[in-house]
């Protein structure tokens, strides 16, 4: 980074928008060349100090489950805190610290993923250290920042654009943004989330929290703990892993729910495999692909329409389908299954499962088998 250039390319955009989730504004100001200075001069002298601890940007080796390749997790703690530690005492406040990010021109970090994320961290350490308990901050930029607002606690923030790791670790806090990296709100404690487009792993590790996203990539929710999370798209692997949580979403893709402990999931729309190995929790859909409720466990599943081999190898849960495809209850095991229209896979018929049809599918499905009228009942489905 050249100091001397980023100083010369100085150009704030006076504005009076007014952000509505914060219900503040951007005032009109000058920025005077000294605090610009200031700020540069401090990063650049902690980051290149020799005493600085090396900071792992390190993409690691995929382990693949359903899909989902979890890279080595980087851990921001030692830095954080060193720059947190050896920043001196700055006079800033946090309009200053506002209005240095808002700065379109202000670095020429975006393609520098390390520095990207020593500058975040950096800003992150000033915030942290200026504000105060219930303020607010608001920050416009034109490169996404990684590691921003980490750390932060009993505040609300808002940024318009923001790189990976948006408010990692925050605690008792609100943050606000239109659109955000991966890993957005990971181990936030007791936060709310609102998000317009997330990347990957949005919320993950989130523990008492409620995260809220228009549309967000895959593994949105991953092993978050006693959460609400609110998803209008959602990519693979919705909730992968979460605990106690609820889970609402319009559109997943495959293995919605895959893993789920305990938890509560709705969703209007879901590709293959919904429920994939879901422990102790009630599922509620619309529509769903082949596969539904695989391999589930000690639950229940509510579908209204859904694809082929339904409740494949589930056991000890209820699953119900106003419409399924072929072969529903596949290798279940003590299941009850309630198919209003649909075809059974014979498997389902042995064991200690109750198997229940409606309408014209159960008089079809007795009349072409008729020794299994005593293990088949009539579901009479009220409206």
């Amino acid at each position: 980074m050249d100091l001397n250039d980023l100083i010369n390319r100085v150009g704030i955009k006076p504005t009076n928008k007014r952000n509505g989730a914060l219900d503040t504004y951007i005032e009109d100001s000058n920025q005077k060349r000294e605090k610009l200075e200031t700020l540069l001069s401090e990063f650049l002298r902690i980051t290149s100090d020799k005493s600085a601890p090396v900071l792992i940007a390190g993409a690691g080796i995929p382990v693949s489950i359903a899909g989902r390749v979890d890279y080595s997790i980087e851990y921001f703690d030692e830095y954080y805190s060193y720059i947190y530690k050896n920043i001196n005492n700055l006079d800033f406040n946090i309009p200053d610290v506002a209005q240095l990010t808002g700065n379109e021109k202000l670095y020429n970090i975006g393609s520098n993923d390390k520095t990207n994320l020593k500058f975040g961290l950096f800003l992150s350490a000033l915030i942290n250290k200026n504000i105060k308990r219930g303020e607010k901050i608001q920050i416009i930029t034109s490169i996404p920042i990684h590691c921003l607002f980490y750390k932060l606690g009993d505040a609300e923030a808002y940024v318009n654009i923001a790189g990976d790791y948006l408010g990692y670790e925050s605690k008792n806090s609100k943050v606000y943004t239109d659109e955000v990296g991966e890993n957005a709100g990971s181990f936030m404690k007791g936060c709310e989330l609102y998000v317009k487009k997330a990347g990957s792993d949005l919320g993950s590790d989130a523990k008492n929290s409620k995260i809220y996203a228009e549309e967000a990539r895959n593994d949105a929710g991953y092993n978050m703990q006693n959460c609400e999370l609110h998803v209008k798209k959602a990519g693979y692997r919705l909730g992968d892993g979460a605990k106690n949580s609820k889970i609402y979403a319009e559109e997943a893709e495959d293995y919605t729910g895959f893993r789920i402990r305990d938890c509560e999931l709705h969703v209007k729309k879901a590709s293959i495999s919904l429920g994939f190995y879901a422990k102790n929790s009630k599922i509620y859909a619309d529509k769903a692909g082949d596969y539904a409720g695989n391999s589930m466990r000690d639950g229940e599943l509510h579908i209204k329409k859904a694809g082929d081999w339904l409740g494949h190898d589930a056991k000890n849960s209820k699953i119900y389908a106003d419409e399924a495809g072929i072969d529903a209850g596949v290798n279940m095991e003590n299941s009850q299954l309630f198919v209003y229209n649909g075809n059974l896979d014979d498997s389902c018929l042995r064991g200690n499962n109750k198997i229940y049809l409606g309408g014209e599918s159960y008089k079809e499905f007795i009349q072409n088998y008729p020794k299994y009228i005593n293990k088949v009942k009539l579901w009479e489905k009220k409206s």
